[in-house]
């Protein structure tokens, strides 16, 4: 029975997922299941383009769904103000339900322009829920909206596209892996092992 714990505990060491840019919040996998943000209080801003910036990470979990949305203001969002404004990406496309794969993902092209005081200076809070079969995810990034902020080249997916939403809709998966998930499954096979020893 202990063995089956441990075992459990060495699935869930890897089963998160990450922001690589733009900055995020800190990151603490023992609170990312706390909303919002993964109980992580506001942080540094970095500057997000009102047009053209996008949201990279990695997913832990073999498949996903994410929503991307957006709070304005200079103040630490509440949980009831998030999930009112959704981050229109690709043509203004509301970014929920996003299928997302194992791997790396990139949120798409996203345009802010219409968004109500989506404007120069402005400070806001992004923030990214990702359902997966094991429960709800949170990650918060705080940024000064900027028209002349540099936007980031698109991550490479298999398909080419540098979007989740095209890349999951062509069947693609991307290839980058964490190290993290590898030691988490260094630790799985290592537990296992001791189940058959038993």
């Amino acid at each position: 029975m202990q063995a089956l714990a441990l075992l459990l505990a060495a699935s869930s060491a890897f089963a998160h997922f990450t922001i690589s840019s733009p900055k995020s919040r800190k990151f603490d996998e023992d609170t990312e299941n706390l909303g919002p943000c993964g109980n992580q209080v506001l942080g540094a801003r970095s500057q997000f383009p009102i047009t053209g910036g996008s949201i990279k990470g990695d997913l832990f979990h073999p498949t996903a769904t994410a929503n991307f949305s957006i709070v304005i203001s200079n103040t630490d969002p509440t949980a009831s103000q998030f999930g009112k404004v959704f981050v229109p990406i690709d043509g203004g496309k509301e970014a929920t339900n996003v299928a997302l794969k194992q791997g790396s993902f990139d949120s798409g092209s996203i345009d802010l322009s219409k968004v109500s005081g989506a404007v120069e200076g402005a400070n806001a809070t992004l923030q990214v829920v990702v359902t997966t079969t094991d429960g709800i995810l949170y990650q918060c990034m705080d940024v000064t909206l900027s028209k002349d902020a540099a936007v980031a080249p698109a991550a490479s997916s298999a398909a080419g596209t540098g979007n989740a939403a095209a890349a999951s809709a062509t069947g693609a998966t991307t290839t980058t892996k964490s190290s993290a998930m590898g030691k988490g499954l260094g630790l799985l096979i290592a537990v296992a092992s001791m189940l058959f020893v038993m």
